[in-house]
């Protein structure tokens, strides 16, 4: 979204923190492990990212279907908020305020197998 950048980026000189802005990025995986919580959409791949990573997440703008699926088992599972639009900033701030609550949602990601993909290849594999 070139105009929300343009917008963002505006903005970023008057901000209280850094504001680290990017379009697109194959840098994903380093960006999520400099980020302490993670507001996106509920995609099952960025979710599932954020879950091996153990990231809190905050979601948002979900679209009907899978979206709220995934953003109703994430937030059942303890490991995101799933907000309205204007619940978003007072959400995140109480979120990077309490440390014991980002410990909290960390630690609700559970322990998700990253060599998953791996495991049901090699189960195919041996049902050849």
């Amino acid at each position: 979204n070139i105009d929300l950048y343009e917008k963002v980026a505006a903005l970023s000189d008057k901000l209280h923190h850094p504001v680290e802005l990017h379009s697109y990025t194959n840098k994903v995986a380093e960006i999520m492990a400099r980020s302490e919580i993670l507001v996106t959409k509920p995609g099952a791949l960025t979710c599932t990212e954020a879950m091996v990573m153990h990231l809190p997440m905050v979601l948002v703008n979900t679209l009907p279907g899978q979206e709220r699926a995934n953003a109703l088992h994430m937030k059942n599972r303890g490991c995101a908020e799933w907000v309205k639009r204007g619940d978003l900033a007072e959400t995140a701030r109480r979120i990077l305020r309490n440390p014991d609550v980002r410990s909290a949602m960390a630690a609700a990601c559970g322990d998700v197998h990253p060599d998953s993909a791996k495991d049901v290849v090699d189960v195919l594999y041996s049902l050849l």
